[in-house]
């Protein structure tokens, strides 16, 4: 993963937003789209200091995945750090992405972010 992502400081912020991972959609919905698609979509805002740490060491674990393809977005996570970047997380049912690039799922990390499906 990009050393500039996992350097940047503490996280301050994890705001969740998500639909239900079984909803079906006639296309599949991009990261960038869905807000757009999903207005209505549930947010959650993390801020317990405990929480942040074990969601960060998480995504200190996430590495570039090169065989998940396309995604069909049913959440989008933005990751506020102490230095004012952030940086987003987006989950399918089966695959994740960090700023664009796929990245291997972790389930670890899924259940800290609430983002758990039967």
């Amino acid at each position: 993963m990009d050393a500039s992502i996992t350097q940047r400081g503490s996280l301050v912020k994890v705001e969740v937003k998500a639909v239900d991972f079984l909803i079906t959609s006639f296309n599949a919905i991009n990261c960038q789209n869905f807000s757009q698609q999903f207005p209505e979509a549930s947010v959650l805002v993390i801020n317990k200091t405990s929480d942040l740490l074990a969601i960060s060491q998480e995504i200190n674990l996430l590495k570039s995945d090169a065989s998940t393809t396309a995604m069909n977005t049913r959440a989008q996570v933005t990751l506020h750090y102490l230095d004012g970047h952030t940086s987003t997380l987006c989950l399918s049912k089966f695959g994740m992405q960090q700023d664009g690039q796929n990245v291997t799922n972790n389930t670890k990390l899924r259940t800290l972010l609430g983002l758990t499906f039967p």
